[in-house]
């Protein structure tokens, strides 16, 4: 088994099967992650999708060596051809790559039944009324009952099952070409129905209007899986033919597969979500207000002492909603909730907080002090209300 004898379309399946499962991995291993973070635990519809992980992995695995060994990036009728010619090799590697496709087929079927499970658990935990509850047991049904007459059908597509692979003998196959066809479809059609749940329940939801376009646009990501099972559908599908083109459906059920386990996983990102907008607000209040204090201080006009002591205490506590008093003059500010400002001999700030902290002061470095160390006791105006 050697990459050196792949051809070009051969090299694009290597490739695909090399990349695939590590984006599904990663977005598997995230979704454990977030909902470890988040505090909701690991349920059935995670250990669903992790075993349609596992066989997408086990399928990719054998699929490799069925490229390797077998196919090298050939369709089935260019094998057959060197068959024909008498190559002892391609007889080898036909029966190679048709034992390998058989395997493969089996538990690619297996890993998108297993995704279907997962979207519905996961609906069901989600939207917990018992209509919706009824709809997901509905969606798992109609699910089951896709996914276990594929099966037989796969196990049996030849008489006896080793004619798949091993043509040397009396027996005879279904027409692939057209199982494919009707299987696909129908699964296109469960997929919708599945995808319509969620937008269905976010409808009637009461929500603002954009929080609900929102929430169903994560919903609606899983579109992605179902235009790229179509497009493995229309690809793959040879009219009148008995078998399909292998490499056009290999590229678009990979496609299919890897989107359905990114698109699954997305509703359960949140912590994922809060943590991008808290690093952008770290890089912005790091960057952005610094810069904007830098062009402020060169362009903003002499301030009177009470803006100033106002600009101070904006500038060393951020965005905390405190307002102040200025007590060397007595005045305040009636257009901010006020909390109790204090000034030691060396003009540094001393806050304190509203109602409720009546021994706690935050001074400049965010450390506590006493009363008794405020060397200025001439405090002639003081107010206190809640921070908002």
């Amino acid at each position: 088994m050697s990459t050196s004898e792949l051809n070009e379309h051969g090299r694009s399946q290597l490739a695909l099967y090399t990349t695939v499962p590590i984006i599904e991995v990663l977005a598997t291993l995230l979704r454990f992650w977030c909902k470890v973070k988040s505090g909701t635990g690991i349920k059935a519809d995670d250990w669903c999708l992790l075993t349609a992980v596992g066989f997408q992995l086990a399928a990719r695995g054998v699929a490799l060596w069925g490229l390797l060994a077998g196919s090298h990036g050939r369709e089935v009728s260019e094998i057959v051809v060197g068959t024909l010619e008498g190559s002892a090799s391609d007889v080898q590697e036909l029966a190679i790559y048709l034992r390998t496709l058989f395997i493969v087929f089996l538990f690619d079927i297996s890993t998108l039944f297993f995704i279907k499970v997962a979207l519905c658990l996961m609906y069901r935990w989600i939207f917990s009324t018992p209509r919706y509850r009824k709809a997901t047991l509905i969606l798992l049904v109609i699910s089951t009952l896709w996914y276990v007459p594929t099966i037989i059908v796969g196990l049996a597509s030849c008489i006896p099952v080793d004619y798949f692979w091993n043509r040397d003998q009396p027996g005879h196959c279904l027409n692939f070409n057209l199982f494919l066809l009707i299987d696909g479809t129908l699964e296109t059609i469960i997929d919708i129905a599945i995808l319509a749940l969620p937008i269905w329940a976010v409808s009637r939801l009461n929500m603002s209007w954009r929080n609900r376009v929102l929430v169903s646009g994560i919903f609606l990501l899983g579109g992605f899986s179902i235009v790229t099972n179509l497009c493995r559908v229309i690809f793959s599908y040879r009219p009148q033919a008995q078998v399909v083109m292998l490499v056009d459906s290999d590229l678009w059920y990979n496609i299919h597969a890897v989107t359905a386990i990114v698109c699954a996983s997305l509703p359960t990102y949140k912590p994922l979500g809060y943590m991008g907008v808290a690093l952008l607000t770290t890089l912005r209040d790091r960057y952005g207000s610094s810069s904007r204090l830098l062009r402020s201080r060169r362009s903003a006009p002499r301030l009177k002492p009470e803006d100033k002591l106002k600009q101070q205490i904006d500038n060393n506590y951020g965005n905390k909603a405190y307002a102040m008093c200025d007590l060397r003059n007595g005045t305040s500010h009636p257009d901010l909730p006020s909390v109790r400002v204090i000034t030691d001999s060396t003009g540094d700030l001393i806050l304190r907080p509203g109602a409720g902290h009546s021994d706690t002061y935050i001074t400049k470095n965010d450390g506590p002090t006493d009363e008794a160390e405020v060397s200025n006791g001439d405090i002639r105006k003081t107010t206190e209300v809640s921070v908002v």
